[in-house]
């Protein structure tokens, strides 16, 4: 796959057109749900406007909009106890993306390896690893917070022992797609990664 794919001009345009759809979420699940839920959308949308700052590649860019605007709403609507598959879904997507830009942005950061080092056929299963325990890493943290979510308002988050297991197993199943499918792409992602820097920084 070439490296240019992983940064088209119409994906950064969607990404960006995703950034205002949570900036307007704000105010529509402020002002028609509650305040609560506008703050979710509040910081989702710092959150994917920090991330517009780092430069990510377009492609994780648009991803990570799409999936994370996605679950917020199946949040805020409750779509997650009236869609039966939807919990499942999104903890199998979001963990995976979520992973993959993890480790970009700590590969970037210096927090790991280079991904141009690591892009190297001996180095890709690293790769993979690394990815992998990020998911498992970042569905504990998210199992945890709906932990906490039940605590302090048990009459809207239900979670017990087997949906606690089946969202981490779902996650981690994510997680290992997302780190073999970066593997297997690294040297193109690598210069794709690379571009983007000097995108930002010009």
């Amino acid at each position: 796959m070439p490296a240019s794919w992983f940064n088209l001009s119409w994906l950064r345009v969607t990404a960006d057109l995703l950034r205002v759809v949570s900036l307007v979420s704000i105010v529509v699940a402020g002002m028609a749900i509650g305040l609560g839920d506008g703050i979710r959308f509040v910081v989702l949308t710092g959150v994917l406007l920090a991330v517009r700052i780092f430069g990510m590649v377009a492609l994780f860019d648009v991803l990570l909009c799409l999936v994370t605007i996605v679950a917020t709403w199946a949040a805020v609507l409750d779509w997650y106890v009236s869609i039966v598959w939807m919990d499942e879904v999104v903890h199998l997507l979001a963990i995976g993306v979520l992973a993959a830009a993890c480790y970009l942005v700590l590969s970037r950061s210096g927090a790991l390896p280079s991904l141009s080092v690591l892009a190297r056929r001996r180095h890709r299963l690293p790769v993979a690893v690394v990815i992998t325990a990020l998911g498992f890493s970042i569905a504990c943290l998210w199992e945890f917070l709906e932990w906490i979510g039940e605590q302090l308002s048990p009459q809207t988050i239900h979670v017990g022992y087997a949906d606690t297991i089946s969202d981490l197993a779902l996650g981690g199943s994510g997680a290992v797609v997302a780190g073999l499918l970066v593997a297997l792409c690294a040297p193109a992602l690598a210069g794709a990664q690379e571009r983007a820097e000097v995108r930002q920084s010009s």
